[in-house]
């Protein structure tokens, strides 16, 4: 049951669509497959999203937590390493290893 009557001659989608339809069984079919094929694509787009943000929060945090103190420590170890350089330098007068900036 049509909302204009069986004949009509409106330019609405519904009307200027049927008659194609009707005569073309393959365009009938192949948009019964996207109707379905959309719903099933966007779930797994939602699916991929997810697992991808899952990753980054996983990849960040280990950043965080095992990197970030390696190169403090890093850091540290240098500046005792420039500390003791500076020193050798004072008590040997000058003549041990020469500064660098």
């Amino acid at each position: 049951s049509h909302p204009h009557g069986l004949m009509c001659s409106c330019s609405c989608r519904c009307c200027s669509d049927q008659p194609y339809l009707a005569s073309n069984p393959q365009v009938a079919t192949m948009s019964t497959a996207i109707q379905k094929f959309v719903p099933q694509a966007t779930y797994a787009s939602k699916r991929l999203i997810t697992s991808f943000k899952k990753a980054a929060w996983i990849a960040s945090t280990t950043v965080l937590v095992l990197l970030v103190p390696l190169i403090i420590e890093m850091d540290r170890e240098q500046q005792i390493l420039d500390m003791e350089k500076e020193q050798m330098s004072v008590l040997t007068g000058g003549a041990g290893a020469p500064k660098t900036a």
